[in-house]
């Protein structure tokens, strides 16, 4: 009656006068229900013309699984017309302690991740350290929240760092809910990330679009002798020390500031420290710069002058010398020797405090490494460990003209080091004997000069390699093993030193129409897989080994499928891991988020969109449709025998389609391509924090581009022009 009353009143002068009626905070009661303070929302709804609904500031209420936000958004549009619904947010970065919650300026957070600067001078090196004892750990990016936290020593107070990503998050689950209204809450008066109103201004021209892409944070140095600019470093967040190699005697002044996506932020620590004299050998006591690694050292050759470049030495010996004898054009990477000869290439910015002789660098002749280097002298194995496969990675179809080189450039420019290609055996020996490498061969040029590594992955025997008899409408394995065991030796042998390093043996063999039409069998794979392996590592012992990756599946009939996570063990159990260096995963997205297990998706895609595909829910709930369980379930089976290999998820995805879609494929109707590229950063996240995943190769690349027309698109991440969507830009962006 009220708000009735004072509507009227209002526009009876003016009947273009608005009522905006600003509500108390809601409490949740339960999971659907909550407390709204003796305000009638519904009642108000029919006289107001904007209701403006506080959120929620406890960062974790945005949490998908417990999801108080989207549950009170839910609520409240079951009694507000969306039209009238105004939320508003919080973009504050936010204190939480056992006792409470509290704002505080995003600069005040900064400066918390930044910590003090101190400046010492050791050596011939001017070190500069960020003092961060305040904090109980580094600054760590939440994925799932999409934004920094960090913890103050003795856990008192978890800060969550509110900046444009954060809030992109917020504004990317009002778009889910259809709600294009928002106002942010600024009645404290705190500094805000100034990119907050960018934010709100694409959220209301494109909500769709609208993708919370990790932004860079990194400490910049400025380095000052006398005035006069000599340096300008940076470093990531995480990393706490840099080294400035010294030439010169006096007194230098060091500036040290937080850039955010390149822009520099507020707040300078500034320090000066006097270099009376160069205490390691100068440029008249030395022919060459060496290099000598000293205690806390972990210095790794390469073979190449690439981060991605297989470790020749793990850890150089501390203490010992080694010449600098070479550097490439940009001097980031220097080649050194021994006293038996060349050792490899270690990276110079990472290294630079073990450096003697700095001022020599620019003298040293360039040396360009070939596309093509000669085979490595074969060792024991490779090194498999989950820290040195990780990487980025995406599957592409580069076999047509000009894919190879548009693939490796747009591959390139997203930020990843890996692609995958699809190697159907039957395509390149259709005679026996007669191997077709020109396609191969044009990716490992192309691979090599943009320092991409490569996994193959080789599947269906050709037609005189089958079974008399053999079902034509489908691929299958050979009825020798020895056939095929013959040509992964030989792709092995002819790539063995370039970029293609590692070879998946065959895909979804747990799936019918991947095995012949057979009756579906563990054993007869890991068999194929022993020989295979078998002729890999005698021709390259450093080509990685991967298994083929089962397709996600709950049936359980060896005419159709057999369940992966059972056909996994069954694997294991006769032997698999005794043949491989990473075990193959296709974890796939369906229309569930990424951090949903198999346990809770059902009440989580409840609020991202179902409705034209209920991954089993509520009954018939699966494992399979979890990317978390899957993979989570995948690494305690491997891990109860051999927790030292990593798994390898080999595709991977979201789909994206717009109606009518394709039979099948109803999930990729339920997500958005704003869903699409916020859940695959998520996933990429994640599994670089698990420590137990081999680089992750998304699917796919350029499928909208090769393929329009067909299911594959709706994984694509590029139009059919090559221009990006979405999801492209955001891991374009995200920090790596």
């Amino acid at each position: 009656g009220a708000a009735a009353g004072l509507a009227a009143e209002l526009k009876a002068d003016d009947p273009t006068r608005r009522l905006i009626v600003q509500v108390e905070p809601p409490r949740q009661q339960s999971e659907a229900e909550w407390d709204t303070l003796g305000y009638d929302w519904a009642g108000l709804a029919e006289f107001a013309d904007q209701i403006v609904v506080p959120a929620p500031l406890e960062p974790e209420d945005f949490r998908p699984g417990s999801y108080p936000f989207e549950s009170l958004l839910m609520y409240a549009t079951g009694r507000i017309p969306r039209s009238k619904l105004t939320i508003a947010l919080h973009a504050a970065s936010v204190g939480v302690s056992d006792t409470q919650l509290a704002m505080m300026p995003f600069s005040s957070a900064v400066g918390l991740m930044k910590g003090a600067l101190a400046v010492d001078a050791v050596g011939d090196n001017l070190m500069m350290q960020l003092d961060r004892s305040t904090l109980a750990e580094e600054p760590r990016y939440d994925p799932i929240l999409h934004q920094y936290t960090l913890t103050t020593r003795g856990g008192s107070q978890k800060v969550y760092v509110g900046d444009a990503t954060a809030l992109r998050a917020k504004l990317g689950i009002l778009a889910r809910h259809n709600i294009s209204n928002v106002v942010l809450d600024v009645s404290n008066n705190l500094d805000l990330d100034p990119a907050v109103w960018d934010a709100v201004a694409e959220f209301k021209s494109a909500p769709s679009e609208l993708v919370a892409s990790p932004a860079e944070y990194r400490v910049e140095y400025n380095i000052l002798l006398a005035g006069e600019a000599k340096a300008h470093l940076w470093a990531p967040i995480d990393e706490t020390s840099k080294a400035f190699p010294l030439e010169e005697t006096g007194t230098y002044q060091v500036e040290a500031f937080i850039a955010i996506d390149g822009q520099r932020f507020p707040g300078t620590d500034t320090r000066t420290v006097t270099v009376g004299s160069l205490t390691e050998p100068t440029a008249q006591t030395l022919d060459k710069p060496i290099l000598v690694p000293g205690p806390g050292s972990t210095i790794q050759a390469h073979r190449l002058p690439s981060p991605t470049s297989n470790v020749v030495e793990n850890n150089l010996t501390k203490g010992a010398t080694y010449e600098i004898i070479g550097r490439n054009r940009e001097a980031t990477w220097l080649q050194i020797e021994d006293e038996t000869g060349p050792v490899g290439w270690v990276n110079a910015p990472a290294n630079s405090e073990w450096i003697q002789g700095g001022q020599l660098l620019n003298r040293l002749p360039v040396i360009s490494v070939s596309p093509e280097p000669a085979s490595p002298v074969p060792s024991a194995s490779p090194s498999t460990s989950a820290s040195t496969l990780w990487g980025y990675g995406i599957q592409a179809h580069m076999l047509g003209d000009g894919l190879i080189a548009q693939s490796m450039l747009t591959t390139k420019q997203l930020g990843f080091n890996w692609i995958k290609q699809q190697v159907r055996w039957e395509e390149f020996e259709k005679q026996s004997g007669n191997i077709d490498f020109q396609w191969l061969d044009w990716i490992r040029t192309e691979a090599d000069s943009k320092d991409i590594s490569v996994l193959l992955s080789v599947l269906a025997a050709p037609a005189w390699a089958r079974e008399p008899g053999f079902d034509a409408t489908v691929v299958g394995p050979p009825r020798d093993n020895a056939t095929f065991a013959r040509f992964l030796g030989s792709l092995a042998s002819r790539y063995c030193g370039s970029r293609i390093r590692a070879i998946e043996v065959w895909n979804e063999q747990n799936l019918h129409y991947e095995w012949g039409n057979k009756p579906i069998n563990a054993a007869e794979y890991v068999q194929l897989l022993k020989e295979a392996s078998a002729a890999i590592r005698a021709a390259c012992p450093s080509m990685l080994v991967v298994s083929g990756a089962p397709t996600p599946t709950g049936v359980r009939d060896p005419a159709v499928a057999i369940d992966d996570l059972e056909y996994l063990k069954q694997m294991i159990q006769v032997g698999m891991l005794n043949y491989v260096d990473a075990v193959g995963a296709h974890p796939s997205g369906y229309n569930v988020p990424p951090q949903a297990t198999g346990q809770d998706y059902c009440s989580i895609i409840a609020g991202t969109g179902m409705a034209n595909f209920t991954s089993g829910c509520p009954n018939n709930r699966h494992r399979s449709f979890s990317f978390r369980s899957t993979m989570e379930e995948y690494r305690a089976a491997v891990a109860a025998v051999n927790p030292n290999i990593p798994i390898w998820p080999t595709e991977f995805g979201w789909a994206v389609a717009a109606p009518p879609g394709y039979p099948n494929y109803g999930y990729a109707l339920d997500n958005s391509y704003q869903e699409q590229a916020a859940w695959t950063v998520q996933a990429y996240q994640m599994m670089k924090n698990w420590g137990w995943v081999a680089a992750p190769i998304l699917w796919n690349l350029n499928f909208r581009v090769i393929a329009q027309g067909t299911e594959r698109e709706q994984w694509g991440i590029v139009n059919s022009d090559w221009s990006p969507l979405p999801v492209y830009n955001s891991l374009k962006a995200m920090t790596k």
